[in-house]
């Protein structure tokens, strides 16, 4: 640290027990502030801030003074990451005298200090010519983040202001704050704040906020930023940006860069460039979303085709039909080309073939034959669908049409099968509410929670929301007085129903006590429902004061402190918590040894 910069304790660690000294300069620091004053610009290396000098508690007070010292008008103080800056072997200081000449004090690695003329120098120091070639010099305020710890906030929302809590520091007006955040190592903030200035046109400030993060190397910065520029009808210089992490191997990158690619003709380039990596069925799949933005959807198939027909058996077992078919998704993805070009006979010959029929509550199959009008096939598909997921797609075609009944029907023969028992009950009634039936469909639910095994959390819970949305909260509360009777005992996860019922018949204050009296009313989970039942009745300081005496309620802390107009303390409320190691990535290894 420059002794033009340090504060009083971190001079006292560096210059312990001589007191001429640390006085020296602290009254030589006196001169930022002479009249007129000398105009300063100093760059800091990024190991200052990060190399402890003394407590943690000089390193605060340092920084503090450095934020002090960068309002003075005539100060220019900005942070170089750590990096190779082309001619500077150690620091230096140029001084211009009140003639104009420029004298260097210069201090290089095995020669010590050196006083020369400006333009005695060979090479001239220019700390400009390198901004200009890619080093990016911070603004001071940044804080210093790490890319492991930006994907471990964005992963759990950990540690830092959620993109919820950045809306609504949006919308409420709060963007000095937003701007100010972004600056300083909040990246959800950072995203928004960039986005509001791209939509002003300012899109050389916009990529000035990104830029810290960028420098990371974290892959979503780089993103971001790239679809920003092509958004902005920059994207050659999209291109540019994302092609190293694309290059590099990078999954996500590979997703985003090729479709990139063949959004601006360079359709050939981009299928290139994914087809090594056509055995993972996460880039397969862009590679097949680029591949038809090209016009080249034969090509691809005939990548598909090739895995799917090489493909070898899962075991040595003779009796075994599996295949082991890398991409796992290949025949989805090709029947998928097959339906683009029209060919839904071999689409749906393809989908025939499939080991793995529903994939995150879709079926294929039946989405295909229901977009194509083919109910009669998909009916009778439906009726062997193990799943339920074809009847769901007949019944979504035919209250699409008008047919109300008939999907109705098609949900109680679903309900009917001891493999629908609750997906199908459960579809029914939402179709039932959707259309103003909601008795029936507190019914249906009742009968399924009344069912033996029935009264799941989730169906429980349905149906207490039923009641209570059809204005019969008491109806729920009797149950739930029903099967509390049954079980004996009610943990907390039921008891939580009650309180929205109780509140619904006019009894808050009967809910906020018992809540406090159950078993389960000291714990952070239950502490939310409870300051929930407070800030409902316009007592929001105590609903703080319930959540402050927990840990892991930052986020609800937070609104409520957000709602008595808290600002900075939801803020600092977020950002409390310490980022911890993210986890691996799956490599689609399996383990017999936790975590599996």
């Amino acid at each position: 640290m420059v002794g033009l910069l340090q504060c009083e304790d971190y001079a006292r660690v560096l210059l312990p027990a001589d007191g001429m000294a640390i006085e020296a300069r602290l009254k030589r620091q006196q001169v930022l502030n002479r009249q007129p004053p000398p105009r300063v610009r100093i760059v800091l290396g990024e190991s200052v801030l990060a190399r402890r000098v003394g407590s943690r508690e000089v390193m605060r007070a340092q920084c503090a003074h450095l934020l002090e010292v960068s309002q003075l008008e005539n100060v220019t103080l900005q942070i170089a990451p750590t990096a190779h800056y082309r001619g500077v072997s150690g620091s230096f200081s140029i001084a211009t005298q009140p003639t104009g000449d420029q004298l260097v004090h210069l201090v290089e690695v095995g020669r010590g200090h050196r006083r020369v003329s400006y333009d005695d120098l060979h090479r001239p120091i220019d700390y400009r010519q390198d901004q200009q070639r890619g080093h990016r010099m911070w603004p001071l305020g940044f804080i210093l983040v790490q890319a492991d710890d930006l994907e471990y906030m964005v992963r759990t929302h950990s540690g830092c202001i959620s993109p919820h809590m950045v809306s609504r520091l949006v919308e409420s007006g709060h963007l000095g704050e937003v701007e100010f955040q972004a600056r300083r190592g909040e990246w959800f903030c950072a995203r928004e704040w960039a986005r509001l200035l791209g939509e002003q046109g300012r899109h050389a400030e916009a990529l000035e906020v990104l830029a810290p993060y960028v420098a990371t190397g974290w892959w979503e910065a780089a993103e971001t930023t790239a679809e920003l520029l092509e958004g902005w009808g920059r994207f050659e210089e999209a291109i540019e940006l994302a092609r190293p992490y694309a290059e590099a191997g990078d999954r996500c990158a590979l997703v985003f860069f090729g479709p990139l690619l063949a959004r601006h003709g360079r359709g050939d380039e981009a299928v290139a460039l994914l087809r090594p990596y056509i055995g993972d069925w996460f880039v397969a799949t862009a590679l097949v979303k680029a591949a038809g933005s090209a016009g080249l959807d034969e090509d691809a198939a005939a990548l598909l085709a090739a895995r799917i027909d090489t493909a070898e058996f899962a075991c040595d077992d003779p009796s075994c039909d599996r295949r082991n078919i890398e991409p796992s998704n290949a025949i989805d993805l090709l029947a998928g080309i097959r339906e683009r070009q029209g060919r839904l006979n071999e689409a749906i010959t393809l989908l025939r073939r499939r080991e793995v029929t529903s994939v995150n509550g879709r079926d294929q199959l039946a989405d295909l034959l229901a977009r194509h009008d083919r109910i009669a096939e998909l009916r009778a598909y439906a009726e062997t669908e193990f799943h339920g997921h074809a009847a769901q797609s007949l019944a979504e075609f035919l209250e699409e049409r008008g047919d109300v009944e008939g999907a109705i029907a098609v949900y109680r023969r679903s309900a009917d099968s001891p493999e629908h028992r609750f997906h199908g009950p459960v579809h029914l009634a939402e179709l039932l509410v959707r259309h103003g039936r909601g008795d029936e469909a507190t019914e249906v639910i009742r009968s399924l929670a009344d069912s033996p095994g029935g009264a799941e959390d989730w169906i429980v819970h349905m149906l207490c929301t039923l009641y209570a949305d059809q204005g019969r909260p008491e109806d729920g509360l009797a149950y739930l007085d029903s099967l509390k009777a049954r079980r004996g005992e009610e943990e907390w996860l039921f008891f939580q129903m009650r309180l929205p019922l109780m509140v619904a018949c006019g009894r808050r204050e009967e809910a906020i006590k018992e809540a406090r009296a159950h078993p389960e009313g000291g714990t952070s989970y239950a502490a939310s429902a409870i300051a929930g039942l407070l800030a409902g009745a316009g007592r929001t300081e105590e609903a703080v004061a319930v959540l402050e005496r927990q840990d892991g309620s930052a986020h609800a802390l937070a609104e409520y402190l957000f709602e008595l107009g808290r600002i900075e303390d939801a803020v600092a409320v977020l950002q409390q918590s310490t980022p911890g190691p993210i986890p691996s990535p799956w490599t689609d290894a399996l383990a017999d040894e936790p975590p599996f």
